[in-house]
């Protein structure tokens, strides 16, 4: 099995998904995809991994207590759905009672009990975001990223994120009114599809 961050969430870093879908090609190598810190500002395509997971508090915009899983088909018919319960039922109300129970034919019996007021919000942030290019958000936000970069001198990546490899900005940033974190030592920062120059010149004037 392997197991990897398409976005690595301390520094930005990117899997080279390309690589590992030639390494694993043909093989019974199981792969598992966390897109977490991807999925909102990169345009992603996994169709051949395993299994995908990925949240909706970060870069989806939506609350916590929601997360989805993609999988293969040989996954669906190994994976055993220890969390069953109504929602990952066939038909909810018929199977509420008695066995043996009777699990969906699809994916849906992997589903868990819904949190309610999360899945609400989170419905409506993937309808908005469902409605942007996701080409156009992925040029948009790390050309931010690669502009800061190349104000500090660092190397041009394919990255939202960006980590700054001065613990101590955290402070100067947070006295102007920026939030940024403090991950492996560095500070990180990340553009969104609302960020605009104005904010990368606040950021540059704090550093």
């Amino acid at each position: 099995m392997v197991a990897a961050s398409l976005v690595q969430s301390a520094d930005g870093a990117v899997l080279d998904v390309e690589s590992l879908r030639r390494s694993v090609a043909g093989s019974a190598t199981v792969t598992v995809i966390d897109v977490v810190q991807a999925l909102g500002w990169k345009d992603v395509e996994l169709s051949w991994a395993d299994v995908a997971v990925g949240a909706s508090y970060k870069w989806l915009l939506g609350p916590r207590g929601v997360a989805w899983m993609s999988l293969s088909d040989r996954m669906f018919e190994k994976l055993v759905p220890h969390m069953a319960n109504p929602f990952a039922a066939e038909d909810m109300w018929s199977s509420l009672y008695g066995l043996p129970m009777r699990l969906a034919g699809d994916a849906r019996r992997f589903d868990s009990w819904p949190a309610w007021f999360s899945l609400f919000g989170a419905g409506l942030s993937l309808a908005w975001l469902a409605t942007l290019d996701r080409d156009a958000v992925q040029a948009h936000t790390v050309g931010l990223a690669n502009q800061l970069r190349t104000e500090l001198e660092l190397a041009p990546t394919d990255s939202a994120i960006v980590s700054i490899p001065i613990a101590k900005s955290a402070d100067a940033l947070h006295n102007a009114g920026i939030r940024a974190a403090v991950r492996a030592g560095a500070v990180r920062v990340g553009f969104h599809l609302y960020n605009t120059e104005d904010d990368l010149e606040r950021l540059l004037d704090a550093l």
